[in-house]
């Protein structure tokens, strides 16, 4: 009884390692399966995958030829309604401006579709008149490009180009009461705006950095103070300040105005992040619009890494600059 006795157990014992083992093979097959298909789903949204042709937004696998089709016949008919654009000329003061050369690109279906179509692309060009206006109306195509601006004894200022789509909800829509404004500046004037951007490096105990804008006559003071010891990883207790000479400046959190903001400037931040505490960060980023003494504008951004920093932090800034007067600084 007793040999008996140790046969059944070894043969209990026995079963459970199998279906433990069978378990586990089961898991892993699941797993690979899973990521198996991520993958594929993953191939299918990049298009690198096996498949052909564009990948079906709505269930992420490239299109078939019908759905090539479909998508096409949609763009097509999107071609047949009309463009209607209302856009303004005017000088770096807002003033209209009469003669100007606005360039134009028609987008078509070529330019979005797989398959090119016959006039995907149709340039043109429109002169403003004595209000500074350039309508087009009654075109057909699913998008417009402002290309370039000329006006004899005006440059215009470097920016990408405007865009706009037609027939598609999220499209920016202009009209005789919001035209779109096409600004160009007067030759010999400074460039409707200036932009000064810089990366450098900030002493953590407490040197300052002066990060200089020559032309708007304005420095930016950055100081770091790091109470980080050698044992320490992260969550040690920091501290910072920015500071302004020959104006002030405010922060905004979140997209910044069209317009600068008349009051609300100071001319110095502090801040603190103390060790373990819920609000510590591993750097500070500040944004926001200041004004010079001289009553210009513009916007700026500074930030800079304090996570791992003992003797040295990296720092990035991008200053923005309006020389006009005006409070347009976006």
């Amino acid at each position: 009884m007793k040999i008996n006795r140790n046969i059944l157990v070894f043969v209990l014992v026995l079963i459970c390692l199998v279906a433990a083992f069978g378990m586990l093979y089961l898991l892993q097959k699941h797993q690979h399966d899973a990521r198996q298909a991520t993958r594929e789903k993953s191939q299918a949204m990049s298009g690198t995958g096996s498949g052909v042709g564009k990948p079906n937004l709505t269930s992420g696998r490239p299109e078939s030829p019908a759905e090539k089709v479909a998508h096409l016949t949609q763009l097509m008919k999107m071609e047949e309604s009309p463009i209607d654009f209302y856009g303004r000329v005017v000088d770096e003061n807002g003033r209209a401006i009469q003669g100007a050369e606005v360039d134009y690109v028609i987008r078509g279906v070529g330019t979005y579709a797989d398959t090119p179509a016959p006039g995907s692309t149709q340039n043109g060009m429109l002169i403003s008149d004595s209000l500074g206006s350039v309508n087009l109306l009654g075109k057909r195509g699913v998008g417009l490009t402002i290309s370039t601006i000329k006006k004899e004894g005006y440059k215009s200022p470097p920016y990408v180009a405007l865009s706009f789509t037609f027939n598609f909800r999220s499209s920016k829509r202009t009209s005789i009461e919001n035209p779109a404004l096409l600004m160009v500046v007067k030759n010999g004037i400074p460039g409707a705006y200036m932009v000064y951007e810089k990366t450098f490096k900030v002493s953590m105990a407490g040197l300052p950095f002066d990060l200089i804008v020559p032309d708007a006559d304005i420095t930016f003071h950055v100081i770091m103070n790091s109470y980080k010891r050698p044992s320490d990883r992260r969550d040690y207790r920091w501290s910072s300040s920015i500071s302004m000479t020959g104006g002030k400046f405010q922060q905004i959190a979140g997209e910044i105005p069209s317009l600068a903001p008349i009051d609300g400037y100071v001319e110095k931040m502090e801040f603190s992040y103390p060790s373990l505490t819920e609000r510590w960060q591993s750097g500070v980023r500040l944004q926001g619009v200041y004004r010079t003494d001289a009553g210009k504008y513009g916007n700026f951004s500074i930030q800079v890494a304090a996570e791992d920093a003992t003797d040295v932090s990296l720092g990035a800034g991008r200053v923005f600059f309006n020389p006009s007067g005006n409070r347009n600084i976006n």
